[in-house]
């Protein structure tokens, strides 16, 4: 491993450690340990009929983000996400997302990756704002805990300067590119001006890719179905436990879920999706030991389903994950190359 991975890896197992830790303090691992032997596994057929249409309407979603001249099949789309999503599971920090922007770039230059950067981008600014709207929505009926207010905000925060970041280098690009040369002119670090030109040029091309209002109502419609299918999976699995869990607060605990995963964490987000599913169910009046248990149910059958399909789909395109993490590496080190010569 080299030194990035190493800091990436120790990073996100401390993240880990410290919301398990968290975890563990609100917890009763007895009623954890009984709520998980009321199991009915017969009902665990019914959280993979929901999960397959949310998988091919994911792939669909990032396929139509696409320009149009550069959009790839669907079923190259699909295998592509899958493995990424996959990958997620055994690498730090979500990297499993960058590898299947690597895997889709239709070449292995910089340009190419980052319109793929792009599209990964968008995808997520989308359903961070379809979070937080049905996070916000929740607290209008609900009386929010000081920790779901907190997470509103960051949330305000982070995905609101994300859009203007995107409406900058979509709309004002000549503008935007100005300031950033005069951002790294004033911090002594001008000859990384043209790197700098290159990604955001490749960038905003792939922004360029939502170039009308009927492609936004569709990608938002499918965004819409995404979250829906994620609240119906929430709604199965605490069925299989007899909980107690009805769609609506289904729907907030796949928002609160979706929103926790976005910190940066160790492999399979281990700790941070326990804790914010504990968090979530307990504004459903669920008991933490309770709350734990469908947590741990919820998080080992999206883990299983994940791999395998990950795992097929990489054994689909001849990969294994090493091979997939040294192309990861491969690409880094030619960006930068890349940059540097353009940089001269």
């Amino acid at each position: 491993m080299n030194n990035r991975k190493i800091r990436s890896a120790v990073l996100g197992g401390l993240i880990s450690l410290c919301f398990v830790g968290l975890l563990l303090k609100r917890v009763n691992l007895f009623d954890t340990w009984q709520t998980l032997r009321s199991i009915d596994a017969r009902l665990l057929i019914l959280p993979l009929l929901i999960a397959a249409p949310n998988y091919l309407l994911r792939a669909l979603r990032w396929q139509l983000i696409f320009p149009r001249q550069a959009r790839p099949g669907f079923w190259l789309t699909f295998r592509t996400f899958a493995i990424g999503t996959g990958s997620n599971n055994f690498v730090p920090g979500r990297a499993g997302d960058v590898a299947r922007c690597v895997l889709i770039s239709h070449d292995s230059s910089l340009a190419g990756s980052s319109l793929a950067l792009a599209t990964l981008a968008i995808e997520k600014v989308l359903d961070g704002l379809a979070l937080l709207a049905i996070v916000l929505l929740a607290g209008v009926y609900l009386s929010p805990p000081n920790w779901l207010v907190k997470l509103e905000i960051a949330a305000m925060f982070g995905f609101g300067g994300a859009l203007a970041v995107m409406y900058a280098i979509r709309f004002k690009t000549e503008w935007f590119l100005r300031r950033v040369r005069a951002t790294l002119a004033a911090v002594h670090l001008s000859s990384w001006a043209k790197k700098a030109t290159a990604l955001f040029g490749s960038f905003n091309a792939g922004l360029h890719a939502v170039s009308s209002i009927a492609q936004m109502v569709c990608l938002t419609a499918i965004t819409a179905l995404i979250w829906i299918t994620e609240a119906g999976l929430v709604w199965a699995i605490a069925k299989t436990l007899r909980l107690p869990l009805s769609l609506p607060y289904s729907m907030v605990v796949a928002a609160v879920l979706g929103l926790g995963l976005m910190i940066p964490a160790g492999p399979a987000s281990i700790g941070t999706y326990e804790f914010f599913v504990v968090a979530a169910m307990g504004l459903a009046g669920i008991a933490s030991g309770s709350a734990l248990a469908y947590a741990v149910l919820l998080h080992a059958w999206v883990f299983v389903t994940t791999s395998v399909v990950g795992l097929a789909c990489l054994a689909w395109a001849g990969l294994t994950l090493k091979q997939l993490t040294r192309e990861e590496d491969s690409w880094a080190d030619r960006a930068a190359s890349a940059a540097a010569r353009q940089a001269k």
